[in-house]
């Protein structure tokens, strides 16, 4: 297993400074309420609002975010449980607006890569890992 895989397999929740990553709308520091009712798939309002939240935040007019990557990992975690969890309509419901993200963010980054070739590319980094040094994210004061 790769380095990336190990880390992606070892992230906590509270490993990921989540008010220092950016949105579309300012920074992530609500993702992991968010991600809460999302993974309780008990209180459907709720979910549909956090749903909406974390979608339209991740994925802005085919941008992605410094907070995407990290989002995924959590949302495809809640994917699985909620594909074993079939028997609940909230998991039924929850499954497929997931899919349909999954799948629109595909899309995104297909035509990020489109857009890359032949062009100057920004600096890589090596493992995700990397994203979330201090050089990368916004100030802990930030407002």
């Amino acid at each position: 297993m790769g380095q990336n895989e190990e880390f992606i397999n070892s992230l906590k929740m509270e490993d990921v400074p989540w008010g220092q990553l950016s949105t579309a709308y300012g920074c992530a520091g609500e993702f992991p309420e968010h991600f809460a009712v999302l993974g309780a798939m008990a209180d459907r309002d709720g979910m549909e609002h956090a749903f909406g939240e974390i979608a339209q935040c991740i994925e802005h007019q085919g941008t992605l975010w410094h907070c995407t990557p990290f989002a995924l990992i959590f949302l495809v975690r809640i994917y699985r449980e909620a594909v074993g969890r079939q028997e609940n309509k909230n998991a039924v419901w929850l499954t497929e607006k997931l899919e349909e993200l999954f799948a629109f963010i595909v899309i995104c980054c297909e035509d990020m890569e489109k857009m890359a070739e032949g062009g100057d590319e920004d600096e890589i980094l090596p493992l995700l890992s990397d994203m979330l040094k201090e050089e990368y994210l916004w100030p802990e004061d930030l407002d």
